[in-house]
């Protein structure tokens, strides 16, 4: 049993088998299309290629998400990547100073921005 099975029970498995299906389908459509056309990540707000932007669930499938439109964004992978980090506990001073300066400033920015770092304390 993990640290994370603590806070969450997950979405069963016909949820999830549904709503991927669905993330899928909507990966194909004109409107997902626009969404990364912009070119915009959808945390940190910076200038991203297109392809380096991909899909993410504002409530993770697992938690009980929703794929709908309203519930989808457009981060950089390297937005998702922090985000990651910072939701499962697992980001600390000494992680953050292996990656390069312009990584740590895009990843706190892109962290702030979503509302999921309020105090980053330092030794």
């Amino acid at each position: 049993m993990g640290a994370v099975d603590f806070f969450f029970t997950p979405a069963d498995e016909a949820h999830q088998k549904r709503e991927r299906a669905k993330a899928r389908d909507l990966r194909q459509s004109q409107w997902w299309r626009q969404q990364i056309g912009r070119g915009r990540c959808y945390y940190c707000e910076q200038a991203f290629v297109p392809r380096q932007l991909t899909m993410d669930h504002k409530v993770p499938i697992v938690r009980g998400g929703m794929t709908t439109r309203k519930m989808l964004s457009s981060p950089a992978f390297s937005a998702i990547k922090i985000k990651n980090i910072i939701c499962t506990g697992s980001i600390s001073c000494e992680k953050m100073s292996y990656s390069p300066p312009g990584n740590r400033v895009l990843a706190l920015r892109c962290a702030m921005n979503a509302g999921l770092l309020f105090f980053y304390p330092c030794k």
